[in-house]
């Protein structure tokens, strides 16, 4: 809140907004519902994991090969987003019918320098972002590994 040039009260929350000049509001709605992953908390650097994230298609539309993707949202300890697992999205291979549940199944390679990673992935169509993220995780990159 402003009064003349004075700032006062709370800030909000922030809320990610998605602009697109091609929505007409009669158009079909992307959506996605998280419902489980399976990454390790700890892994050694440089290796490659199994992870196992599972969405359900909440929208109005078939998510199809060639237009959607699930797309990694991972940071580094520093903060820089992207290529953190060596993969920065999964593409759709097969058409996921409105309300079917896609398991995503794939290898990760753990980065080469010790650290604290966060592990978050989210649907993604060539529109942008849409639906829930992934659970975020933080995984411990280190020799000493710890099976939790």
């Amino acid at each position: 809140m402003m009064h003349g040039d004075y700032q006062f009260g709370e800030l909000s929350d922030k809320k990610e907004v998605i602009v697109s000049s091609n929505f007409t509001g009669t158009e079909a709605v992307d959506n996605a519902a998280f419902v489980e992953q399976t990454v390790q908390k700890s892994m050694l650097p440089g290796k490659e994991y199994k992870v196992m994230i599972t969405l359900t298609n909440t929208g109005t539309v078939p998510w199809t090969p060639g237009k959607f993707r699930l797309l990694n949202l991972s940071s580094s300890p520093d903060g820089k987003k992207g290529n953190v697992w060596g993969r920065e999205s999964i593409e759709i291979t097969e058409t996921i019918p409105v309300g079917a549940t896609k398991v995503f199944n794939f290898k990760v390679n753990a980065p080469d320098k010790k650290g604290s990673y966060s592990f978050q992935w989210r649907m993604s169509s060539d529109a942008g972002l849409f639906g829930d993220a992934s659970t975020e995780v933080v995984v411990n990159v280190n020799n000493e590994f710890k099976s939790k």
